[in-house]
């Protein structure tokens, strides 16, 4: 299995779980690329990436194709970040928005809502490891968010929302309990 794990910000919390994700991914024979968040330019929602150059973004001068094509080669995708009111941190929310090119310009409607129709037939699988403090009710804002963002790319929906406290074998139970579903 290859996967990317794309983390917000160089805190030691994010390194220590990536480190946590690289012996996993090494003791189970996976291949792991860490990426933290670059600073892209925002989504100009200019539908150039359907029009104009169909599965590519038009946006010049940063990474942004770059980690929509690392999505694509995955087979699992972990976000690392904090969730602010329930949402993703901006340099990860920033990455979801320039993966557009992921979807075609069409809508079908799935689990009673409008959603994207992927490019591929296959997309990676997407898991949000949330850091910092959250109410309840933010969690359950974050686990919504994330729920529809996989629905966006069919894909396996996230089961619950895991937030890293630096404990090693939870964060692993966690990552079992969602890659058995």
């Amino acid at each position: 299995m290859k996967i990317l794990y794309i983390f917000d910000s160089d805190d030691t919390d994010r390194r220590d779980a990536g480190l946590v994700l690289t012996e996993w991914a090494k003791e189970h024979g996976h291949e792991l690329v860490m990426r933290r968040a670059a600073e892209l330019k925002p989504c100009l929602g200019c539908f150039g990436c359907w029009i104009r150059t169909p599965g590519k973004c038009v946006i010049p001068g940063d990474e942004g194709m770059a980690f929509v094509e690392a999505m694509y080669r995955a087979d699992l995708v972990v976000l690392a970040g904090e969730t602010p009111y329930g949402s993703f941190s901006v340099p990860i929310k920033t990455i979801l928005d320039r993966a557009i090119p992921l979807l075609l310009p069409f809508f079908r409607k799935f689990r009673g809502e409008m959603h994207h129709v992927p490019r591929y037939t296959r997309l990676p699988r997407m898991l949000s490891l949330s850091f910092g403090d959250a109410s309840e009710r933010e969690d359950a804002t974050h686990l919504d968010v994330m729920r529809s963002f996989c629905d966006n790319i069919s894909c396996v929906r996230q089961k619950r929302v895991y937030r890293y406290r630096e404990n090693r074998s939870e964060m692993l139970t966690w990552l079992g309990e969602e890659l058995d579903a």
